[in-house]
């Protein structure tokens, strides 16, 4: 990671982190398979017996017990959607979970767990290291005639020296006696948030980071959701550049829900390809595109693309794409430490 450039960045910022994006996708098929994790073919997690099936699809008897089920290449990424783009690509993570089946019996407070494979975070995918083992506890609270049973998953790493912490959060509802759902599989589908809408999600995981800066939160935290957004609109953009350039970009639509007076964040970018003279740059991949987006809504979006390989001494783009004072002028060009080293007026924007 590149610590030294990191702390600078830091030490500049003071305001919280994450807003977040939406995504969701369907399984591909509704059988028992590596992708979906669900124990029948039709789609409720559960054998054809009533009872919840594993990732394997073999039948588990859990009594009054609830429990966690991950599949086979469950992974998320931190969501896109951030009040600042260079602390946001700083600080992109991905995480990828053991697949196995985790009882909860009710009658347990605490229950130990390792559900989490690996975690990068950083331009250089830094792996994480873990400190201690993950723990489940669970508080009850009573609702009218219902019961919720609240858990936290936490587990402690360290990353380049410093402390991050992952917390899972989740819950499970018996309503006049009945367990409503009785599993959470963490598939894509569970993973997936909603981040307009995101405090009651049923699935929420993210990560502690300590704020060094002395001013602002004492940490940052960072938040995750699905690395696939295939299941969404794709939007391509075409920005005319000065001197015949091309920047061209890829996104998905946020989802249906009406921002700032009706319209629609596209969110997140997924690929790019920037045209300089007869060079071209093609960019894809989680950890070399960021879309942030600051307040909750459309206004003070941020761009920022960075290339695998230079071009000329160009090593990657940023752009605020909609302020209150309207549509962007000019892309910034940056060198290796995300410094200027010149623009590029921005003629049009279209989508195709």
């Amino acid at each position: 990671m590149k610590t030294k450039l990191i702390s600078i960045v830091l030490s500049l910022l003071s305001a919280a982190f994450f807003s977040g994006c939406l995504n969701a996708q369907q399984a591909a098929d509704a059988g028992i398979d590596e992708n979906d994790g669900r124990a029948d073919g039709n789609g409720d997690g559960v054998n054809s017996n009533g009872d919840p099936g594993d990732i394997s699809g073999a039948d588990i008897q859990l009594g009054d017990d609830f429990a966690i089920i991950i599949p086979t290449s469950a992974t998320t990424c931190t969501m896109c959607g951030g009040k600042n783009a260079i602390l946001e690509y700083l600080l992109k993570g991905r995480i990828r979970f053991k697949p196995g089946t985790t009882r909860l019996p009710q009658s347990e407070n605490s229950v130990p767990a390792d559900i989490i494979e690996s975690i990068e975070i950083g331009p250089e995918q830094a792996q994480a290291t873990p400190v201690d083992s993950g723990l489940f506890t669970k508080t009850l609270e009573n609702v009218a005639d219902s019961e919720i049973h609240q858990y936290q998953y936490r587990q402690s790493f360290l990353l380049d020296g410093e402390p991050l912490e992952i917390i899972l959060s989740t819950y499970f509802v018996i309503n006049n006696g009945v367990i409503e759902d009785q599993t959470l599989v963490l598939d894509n589908q569970t993973i997936s948030l909603d981040a307009w809408n995101s405090w009651g999600a049923r699935f929420r995981l993210e990560g502690l980071v300590p704020n060094n800066t002395g001013t602002g939160p004492d940490h940052w935290t960072i938040r995750f959701s699905s690395c696939n957004y295939d299941n969404f609109d794709l939007v391509e953009t075409v920005c005319e550049l000065a001197d015949g350039d091309t920047l061209e970009m890829n996104f998905r639509y946020l989802g249906p829900v009406e921002i700032a007076g009706g319209g629609i964040c596209p969110n997140p970018l997924e690929w790019a390809r920037f045209r300089l003279g007869d060079a071209v740059r093609e960019i894809e991949g989680h950890f070399k595109l960021v879309n942030s987006i600051g307040g909750m809504h459309c206004w003070n979006q941020s761009l920022l693309i960075i290339f695998e390989t230079k071009l000329n001494q160009i090593a990657g783009l940023y752009m605020q794409s909609l302020t209150y004072q309207g549509a962007p002028t000019e892309i910034e060009l940056l060198d290796e430490n995300l410094e200027q080293i010149g623009t590029k007026s921005m003629l049009e924007c279209h989508q195709l």
